[in-house]
C-alpha cells in the first residue's frame, strides 16, 4: 500500500558484499560518499540481489530489512483491521472472520479449508523436501568452495538464491538473458498502461 510505496530504505554494501551480482546491476546502484553501494528494498533491487548475491550475509541483511519495512505504520493498520473484521463478522452472525470469509469464498467452513490444506501439505511435502535437499546440496558445495559458514539448512535468505541456481544449472534458465527480452522500463510502462 501507501506506506510501502513511500518506503525508501536502502542497505549499504561493499563491492565484495555484492559478489555474484551482474556487473551492470552493481554499477547501476547509487553510492554513498564512502563508496558503498545502496541496495533499495524495492523489487527491482531486492529480488535480483536475493537471487544472485553469493555472500550469505548480504542476503540475510536484505531479507531482515525487507521483512521489517513499514513495520510501524502497518502494525497499527493491521491491529485496527483485525478489530474491524471481528466486529463485521459478529454483526453478520458469524463466530469469527475465518467463518465469514470462507463461506463468502465458497469453501463454506474453516474446517473445509484446514482439511484441504492438510491434504495438500501431505501431497506436496515430499516434493518440497526433495527440492530443499537439492538446494542444500548446492549450499553445502558452495559454502565449502568459498569458505562460508554452513548451518545445514535453507534459510529464508537462501531460498531464492539456491532456487535461482537450480533453475540456471539444471534447467538452463538464465534470468540475466531473460531480462533482455523484458527490459524494466518497457515492463513498467506496460504495467502502468494496463493498471
Amino acid at each position: 500500500g501507501k506506506a510501502r510505496e513511500n518506503e525508501n530504505s536502502v542497505v549499504e554494501f561493499t563491492q565484495d558484499d555484492l559478489v555474484g551480482l551482474p556487473e551492470d546491476f552493481v554499477q547501476s546502484l547509487d553510492k554513498t560518499d564512502e563508496g558503498k553501494f545502496c541496495v533499495s528494498l524495492k523489487y527491482p533491487h531486492y529480488f535480483p540481489a536475493m537471487k544472485k548475491a553469493r555472500y550469505p550475509r548480504t542476503r540475510q541483511l536484505l531479507e531482515a530489512a525487507f521483512l521489517s519495512r513499514c513495520k510501524e505504520p502497518n502494525t497499527k493498520i493491521l491491529e485496527e483491521l483485525v478489530v474491524l473484521r471481528s466486529q463485521l463478522s459478529e454483526l453478520l452472525g458469524y463466530k469469527n472472520h475465518a467463518s465469514y470469509i470462507t463461506e463468502l469464498r465458497m469453501s463454506k467452513t474453516p474446517e473445509t479449508v484446514r482439511k484441504f490444506l492438510a491434504e495438500l501439505g501431505e501431497r506436496i511435502g515430499p516434493l518440497r523436501d526433495r527440492e530443499l535437499d537439492v538446494y542444500l546440496e548446492y549450499k553445502t558445495k558452495e559454502c565449502s568452495e568459498f569458505g562460508y559458514e554452513n548451518d545445514g539448512r535453507i534459510n529464508g535468505w537462501d531460498y531464492r538464491y539456491y532456487m535461482n541456481m537450480v533453475e540456471e544449472k539444471e534447467y538452463s534458465v538464465d534470468q540475466h538473458k531473460l531480462k533482455e527480452y523484458f527490459p524494466l522500463d518497457v515492463v513498467t510502462e506496460g504495467d502502468r498502461k494496463s493498471g
